[in-house]
């Protein structure tokens, strides 16, 4: 029997080794792989990811759900869109393993395997799994693009002390230790991750910067796009396209429509910006249109929410809109002041919303968390909040006041902040030569 086992034993390694070797031989230097288990066109870092290495003369297989079209500068004959099937409402293990056969066999059938490959975490189930098992196995050198913890992410939904959330933090302990390259959104991601789970590999902070389609537009533009898109039929809530003599200016929030985002706040704000409207000595506000982007699981009660208090409001409009990837930086790059309601389930990660809405020239008010100071700093290029009331005391305070939003305004549009790519050449792209 211990002949046999030892047989098998041998068999297997044989195998394994041979294969392992087979796979080594199809490694192709100049070419290069991004994967999300996400809906590509919605996933901007890991498309700005593919569009950088594309530019630094890599090709490059962009991995994911089929659903909205990817950014245009991707549309490249030597950009590879590579879809799986976005998992139905199949069990949790079912879907796993669907997912797991998905990704290695699209790997390990391709006749060019990458040099590099990069996985966007979370989801961290399967797919820093699947990037040990291809690292092993075909030789491929792997980045783990650390975007948040995504055991924090169910922790919101199951609480921290569920079996299925600590099941999770192991699994995402183990299978993304090791990586040749680990990037981080924020230095404290880097921080914690890095001494509490003992990350090895190459670590980099990579933050998050805009592509330069982020703009201001021009007011003859910003007419020409509010003319286009027409969000509201409602004449009194035309938003203004100048910067000065506004009657109705336009804010702008982003979101996915999950529970990390606080609409409650939100709505507060907007009750307590009407009031302050409606009073005498505020008569001159101008009125609000609130531009909602974005999908998601919560968007039809919140609607049903907003239907019925708009029956009331006489100065606050919202409306929700579903954007064309190139209009979302026009969008941004036209309205007066974004707003961001990201609380970060970990506490480490950044809002991408806000790194747009700057690249667009747009001041931002943005609920506080533990390290949103690498991005935004209070009273220099927005504002932080705390509750719905104080946002709405800001949004009183910035639109009453001319000056105080285009000093804001004035800072990012003479900030010296490199783009995407210049960063990501400057600090990743050294790492991979």
């Amino acid at each position: 029997m211990f002949l046999i086992i030892c047989v098998f034993i041998f068999i297997f390694i044989f195998t394994f080794l041979s294969l392992a070797f087979l796979y080594r031989q199809r490694v192709d230097c100049h070419l290069a792989a991004v994967v999300v288990l996400g809906d590509v066109g919605r996933s901007p870092r890991s498309m700005y990811h593919a569009l950088s290495l594309l530019d630094n003369g890599y090709d490059v297989m962009l991995v994911g759900y089929k659903g909205s079209t990817p950014i245009e500068q991707l549309e490249n004959k030597r950009v590879k869109l590579c879809t799986i099937d976005t998992p139905s409402n199949q069990r949790m293990a079912t879907r796993i393993i669907t997912q797991t056969f998905s990704l290695l066999s699209l790997f390990l059938a391709s006749k060019r395997i990458p040099m590099w490959t990069l996985f966007q975490t979370p989801p961290a189930i399967p797919t820093l799994v699947v990037a040990q098992l291809l690292r092993i196995i075909t030789g491929t050198r792997i980045i783990i693009d650390w975007h948040n913890t995504a055991f924090s992410l169910l922790a919101l939904k199951w609480g921290k002390a569920h079996p299925l959330v600590r099941l999770s933090m192991c699994i995402e302990r183990v299978a993304g230790k090791v990586a040749d390259v680990h990037l981080f959104v924020t230095h404290a991601m880097r921080i914690q991750l890095s001494y509490e789970w003992g990350l090895t590999g190459k670590k980099l902070t990579l933050h998050d910067k805009p592509l330069s389609t982020f703009k201001r537009l021009s007011l003859t533009e910003r007419g020409s796009l509010l003319s286009r898109l027409n969000l509201t039929d409602d004449p009194a809530f035309h938003p203004s396209s100048s910067d000065t003599d506004v009657r109705t200016a336009l804010l702008v929030t982003s979101t996915s429509w999950t529970p990390d985002e606080d609409f409650d706040m939100l709505l507060s704000a907007l009750e307590t910006y009407e009031k302050a409207k409606a009073s005498s000595g505020n008569s001159q506000l101008p009125n609000i249109l609130l531009a909602i982007t974005g999908r998601g699981p919560l968007k039809q009660e919140f609607e049903k929410r907003v239907h019925h208090l708009e029956k009331t409001w006489k100065c606050v409009r919202v409306c929700t809109v579903w954007l064309e990837p190139h209009d979302y930086p026009k969008l941004l790059g036209a309205a007066h002041l974004g707003l961001s309601f990201h609380s970060s389930s970990s506490g480490l990660d950044l809002p991408m919303k806000v790194v747009d809405m700057f690249g667009a020239g747009l001041p931002v008010c943005a609920l506080n968390f533990a390290c949103l100071h690498e991005l935004v700093v209070d009273g220099v290029n927005g504002l932080t909040f705390e509750s719905g009331t104080q946002l709405g005391g800001q949004l009183v305070d910035l639109l009453a006041s001319k000056n105080k939003l285009s000093n804001l305004r004035d800072y990012l549009a003479h900030s010296a902040d490199a783009d995407w790519q210049t960063n990501w050449n400057t600090h990743l792209n050294v790492l991979l030569e």
